[in-house]
């Protein structure tokens, strides 16, 4: 199925987004700009440069919006571009946090394309191509939103939380459709089916007007951010560094491609892109496969679209069985270690108030000698200090469940943990591991 390649180069750093498009392959990256290539040649047509943080996402203007090209951004905003000078003809600011997502397209209501934006501040925003207003905020993830896209005229979006949702024109949720275990990466449709991927190393088949689900794709041996697909088929990006190809008839698998960089045996695919018979592979190292696809012939064995995949084995079902059961439990020991790390912070927080607010009134109250003054604000800094220990063991905590969910044989430990500020406000941290010998 995958025939021969040929390698773009000039970005400088990860690509995070891609748009295949009859005007070429647009991508975007973390070098801070976005990129038009040549389809047939593979040359470089145009840089969208000047950004002064990373371009997450790039999507293409339809309607109104034709002639433009749009961009997300992790400075919180969207960009519309022209096409043909590259300068940003209109900024689309509202977010409260990086912009993961974007896409252009109408909903089933109305006659008018619209601009899409998803976003780590867990929102879905709905943006007038010819005013740059917000015109509606879908709301209930309750996690970061990676990725929406417009789909027989409706609204989809995936999320951190690991659910898909479908959304209506008046900004509410018409449907939740769950079933990964972990972050849904990226939604892609054909016909009348959605394809979902996620962090759990399975690519999903949806109908969508029902959202019941059709089929898994198994087989990559590690988490799947990127997938598309054509009338015919599915295709899933990796961390395993292949690409897979998948009939959507059957759900069987077509075909492997491993891609590779330098010295580099495995390197992670980042985003896909299909379209005119050719496979776009963008990897970490920001160069991109161009693959040329090669259709199957009426003589290829091809179970017919009916007809169901290949039973699997007792064996093969009874592990995997065995493995959702030891998901499950990882995410119901982390689910309770931010609980309890929630609670733990919350209750010390409290505590430093009501500590510092004493401090304060007897203070304002005290003859304002210097030695007095001198002593409570030693007390007010070592109750500072010991809030931030308390946070620093709390964050510890919360790693070692996050570990244990993330590597059952404890490949890596923790060798240090630090907090990059000591505002109350920020509450992250900062984990040093060292990978454990055997």
């Amino acid at each position: 199925a995958f025939m021969s390649r040929h390698s773009l180069a000039g970005h400088t750093d990860y690509i995070l987004g891609y748009a295949a498009t009859r005007l070429g392959l647009f991508t975007a990256s973390k070098d801070f700009s976005a990129r038009q290539w040549d389809l047939d040649s593979g040359e470089c047509i145009q840089i969208l440069d000047g950004d002064r943080d990373w371009i997450t996402s790039v999507c293409i203007g339809e309607g109104r919006g034709e002639g433009s090209v749009f961009v997300g951004s992790w400075d919180r905003t969207a960009k519309q571009r022209s096409l043909s000078t590259g300068m940003v003809t209109q900024i689309f600011i509202g977010h409260a946090s990086f912009v993961t997502s974007v896409a252009a397209g109408e909903l089933e209501y109305g006659h008018d394309h619209l601009l899409f934006t998803a976003s780590d501040d867990q929102t879905v925003k709905q943006w007038s191509i010819e005013t740059g207003e917000c015109g509606q905020t879908f709301l209930g993830h309750s996690d970061a939103v990676w990725t929406v896209i417009c789909f027989r005229g409706s609204l989809f979006s995936g999320s951190q939380d690991r659910t898909i949702r479908q959304w209506t024109h008046d900004g509410s949720c018409a449907r939740v459709i769950s079933g990964h275990s972990e972050c849904v990466w990226s939604l892609c449709g054909s016909g009348r089916y959605l394809f979902s991927c996620s962090d759990d190393g399975v690519a999903k088949q949806w109908c969508a007007r029902t959202g019941d689900w059709v089929r898994n794709f198994v087989g990559h041996s590690d988490s799947i951010p990127t997938i598309c697909c054509d009338d015919d088929n599915l295709y899933t990006g990796s961390a395993d560094g292949s690409v897979k190809q998948w009939s959507i008839a059957s759900g069987v698998e077509m075909g492997s491609y491993t891609v590779s960089s330098g010295n580099l045996n495995k390197i992670e695919v980042t985003a896909l892109g299909c379209i005119n018979n050719k496979l776009m592979a963008c990897k970490e190292d920001g160069t991109i496969d161009m693959i040329s696809l090669q259709k199957p012939s009426t003589n290829d064995t091809i179970p017919a679209s009916n007809s169901e995949a290949p039973a699997e084995s007792e064996e093969l079902v009874t592990l995997r069985k065995l493995l959702q059961q030891e998901r499950a439990q990882h995410h119901l020991q982390l689910s309770q270690a931010r609980e309890s790390y929630e609670h733990q912070m919350s209750e010390a927080y409290g505590t430093h108030q009501r500590e510092v607010a004493r401090l304060k009134e007897a203070l304002a109250l005290s003859n304002g000698s210097l030695d007095q003054q001198s002593a409570l604000l030693k007390l007010e800094a070592g109750n500072m200090e010991e809030m931030w220990m308390t946070r620093r063991t709390c964050a510890a905590r919360l790693f070692e469940s996050m570990l244990g969910a993330i590597r059952k044989d404890r490949l890596l430990s923790l060798i240090h943990i630090s907090e990059p500020t000591r505002l109350l406000s920020i509450s992250y941290a900062v984990f040093c591991l060292k990978k454990k010998k055997r």
